[in-house]
């Protein structure tokens, strides 16, 4: 049984280098036999389609960093526009305001000293919130630890700066509003975690199939020729009684 010839190898792959070789000896290739070898204007033409191969290239990477950049800063700016907007949205309702309102301010009182502004600090506690929220998916402890203590210092927030009469029903607001907001932050705590275990299908490499064919082929000459051997001798046993 003749054994089958491996993969040939093609061009695509050798590395980079090796092909960049093999390139230049043929473009030299070229050059010596139409100028001749050691020709002034052979090597005169080489150095010009290098450099322009060159060049060619550098344009094209310029060109592709250019235009990754420039998605890459329309995208982040889409995205940051839209989170402002989907921040103001958010806390420019009235059920929200009786959140807000407090925080926004208790910043503005207790700002004043500090080498930031109250404005700023409304701003990072709402952005705070709301990457707290998104990464509370991934089901970390830590920020569920976070997404917890971010609600307490928030209803804290809403007690101390809401008017004397309707602090715990601000407060109590405050809270029911980050009890349905940590559902899917808090989802799944309690349940005991399922293990998967896959295991692999078998893997017959070529070898082991061919061993096997060969193991196969083997058996089945055996057989004949063990039917040869015995068609042989039931003819020698009936040649004498004919």
């Amino acid at each position: 049984m003749s054994q089958s010839a491996g993969p040939r190898k093609t061009d695509t792959d050798e590395p980079l280098l090796i092909r960049l070789l093999t390139l230049y000896e043929r473009l030299l290739g070229q050059v010596d036999r139409r100028y001749g070898v050691d020709s002034t204007r052979g090597k005169t033409v080489l150095i010009s389609v290098m450099a322009a191969a060159v060049l060619a290239f550098l344009a094209v990477v310029f060109a592709a960093l250019w235009v990754v950049i420039a998605i890459g800063k329309a995208l982040v700016g889409a995205a940051t526009g839209a989170a402002a907007g989907g921040v103001d949205a958010a806390t420019s309702s009235q059920f929200m305001d009786v959140i807000t309102k407090p925080v926004h301010a208790y910043l503005t009182e207790h700002a004043a000293g500090l080498p930031i502004t109250a404005e700023t600090l409304w701003k990072a506690w709402a952005v705070v919130g709301v990457v707290l929220w998104l990464l509370g998916w991934f089901r970390s402890w830590a920020v569920r630890l976070a997404w917890t203590l971010y609600g307490a210092g928030t209803v804290a927030m809403v007690y101390a700066g809401s008017p004397a009469a309707g602090q715990a029903l601000a407060a109590g607001v405050a809270v029911l509003a980050w009890a349905v907001v940590s559902l899917p932050v808090f989802a799944g705590i309690g349940r005991r975690p399922h293990t998967l275990i896959n295991l692999p299908a078998p893997v017959t490499s070529g070898e082991t199939a061919v061993a096997l064919v060969r193991e196969q082929v083997a058996g089945v000459r055996k057989r004949l020729d063990q039917l040869e051997v015995a068609s042989d001798e039931l003819a020698a046993r009936r040649s004498p009684e004919e």
